[in-house]
C-alpha cells in the first residue's frame, strides 16, 4: 500500500526498470541485479487527495467525509479534467480500488466534486463532500469497524489505464443501531 515493491525471484542480470502509478512518468532506468538491490524513486503525483477535516460518523449511521484536491505537479502536460472520485469502504485496513466493499462505498462525478467535466482544476483546487448515506446499503446492525480512504483519478491514462491517487486510510467504529 505504501508503494513497495519486493521481488526475490529475480536472476542476475540487467533490467530495464520503469516505475508507473498515479505520477508524472519517469524514464526506464538500466539497472543491474546481483543479490539485494533497494532503490527509492520520487515521484510527482498527478494529484494531491487531502482530508479536510475528520470523518464524521452522523447520527443516522453514516459517514461523511470533506476532502481537497489539487494537482500535485506543476507539469501542465499532466494537469488534465477530474474523471471521477470514491470514497472507498472496506472491512479491512487494505483499502482502495483494489479492494472495498460496493455495499458501503460511492462513486462521485466530477459536477457533485464542484468541477466540469472537462474543466482544468484552479489553484486552490476543488473542495468536496461524500457521504455513506448514498451507499446502495445501510451499514450491519451491530457495531462495526470500517476504513475508509478517498480515491480520485483524472482523464490521463497509463497502460489504458486511469490511476488513482488517494487520501490516507481512516479508520472508524460505525456504532450498535
Amino acid at each position: 500500500m505504501d508503494g513497495t515493491f519486493n521481488n526475490d525471484k529475480i536472476f542476475k542480470g540487467e533490467y530495464g526498470i520503469t516505475p508507473s502509478g498515479a505520477f508524472v512518468p519517469l524514464p526506464e532506468e538500466k539497472i543491474t541485479i546481483s543479490g539485494t538491490v533497494e532503490k527509492t524513486y520520487e515521484v510527482e503525483p498527478l494529484l494531491r487527495v487531502e482530508w479536510v477535516d475528520e470523518p464524521v460518523v452522523n447520527a443516522d449511521r453514516t459517514v461523511t467525509v470533506r476532502v481537497k484536491v489539487t494537482y500535485g505537479t506543476d507539469n501542465a502536460a499532466y494537469k488534465a479534467a477530474l474523471a471521477e472520485g470514491w470514497l472507498f469502504v472496506s472491512e479491512t485496513d487494505y483499502v482502495g480500488d483494489f479492494s472495498y466493499s460496493p455495499n458501503y462505498s460511492v462513486r462521485t462525478a466530477p459536477a457533485q466534486m464542484g468541477v466540469g467535466a472537462a474543466e482544468i482544476l484552479g489553484a486552490n483546487g476543488t473542495t468536496f463532500t461524500i457521504s455513506t448515506a448514498q451507499a446502495s446499503k445501510a451499514f450491519a446492525d451491530y457495531s462495526r469497524k470500517y476504513f475508509f480512504r478517498v480515491g480520485v483519478r483524472s482523464t490521463i491514462t497509463f497502460d489504458a489505464t486511469n490511476r488513482y491517487n488517494y487520501t490516507d486510510i481512516k479508520e472508524l467504529t460505525i456504532p450498535a443501531k
